[in-house]
């Protein structure tokens, strides 16, 4: 599955998370917010923060990429899924 990658203009934070996507040669959209304040509130209400970037795999919204990739590797998207579902109860 494809990671949804959420990042603005002039982000620090974002440029390094790109470049850390590409060396492991995942596989992601990259969606520049910078004018679109509107997809901005979007994500922030599934993930919670109000950072970026953010990530958005499946139906599960993270602004912590090490936490998502270490998922995404190790485990089949049911249990991803399935895990952060109970971590959000």
């Amino acid at each position: 599955s494809m990671i949804r990658f959420y990042t603005k203009d002039y982000c620090p934070y974002c440029v390094r998370a790109k470049y850390l996507l590409d060396s492991i040669e995942a596989d992601y959209e990259e969606i520049n917010i910078t004018r679109r304040p509107d997809i901005f509130q979007e994500i922030s209400a599934k993930s919670r923060m109000r950072t970026l970037p953010q990530y958005l795999y499946e139906k599960c919204a993270s602004a912590d990429m090490m936490i998502l990739l270490y998922f995404i590797k190790r485990m089949s998207s049911e249990d991803f899924l399935d895990w952060m579902v109970n971590l959000a109860i």
